[in-house]
């Protein structure tokens, strides 16, 4: 866990150098990895690879946003707002929307709308 933790957050700190490690971010955001610590780190590492790397995992993010854990939600929603504009397709938006009217959690709820106001979708 720490070690795959760090690695993410190593890859975040290094920004679009590390985007040849987008792939790999990704599956670390799945339920596959049993650590929610480290999905949350790899989901912010993701999208902090500039634009054209995260776009063809931004499914990942969005299946964050779905998961029973707050903390995943919210790292799901940070990651798009960290998100070049421009990026986020209209899928992204609706999700986060989604989990912005109907989350039950206020910090979600928080996330989604920072999110969704980093877009330039104001709520």
């Amino acid at each position: 866990d720490d070690v795959r933790r760090a690695a993410a957050e190593a890859f975040a700190a290094q920004g679009p150098v590390a985007a040849k490690h987008a792939d790999e971010l990704a599956n670390l955001t799945t339920s596959q990895e049993k650590k929610s610590g480290v999905r949350c780190a790899a989901a912010i590492a993701l999208s902090m690879l500039g634009g054209e790397a995260c776009k063809p995992h931004l499914s990942c993010l969005r299946d964050l946003l779905r998961q029973g854990d707050e903390k995943l939600r919210i790292a799901g929603a940070q990651a798009y707002s960290r998100l070049p504009k421009g990026i986020a397709q209209r899928e992204d938006r609706d999700a986060l929307e989604a989990v912005y009217q109907r989350d039950h959690d206020k910090d979600v709820k928080a996330a989604a709308k920072a999110a969704l106001e980093a877009m330039g979708h104001h709520v």
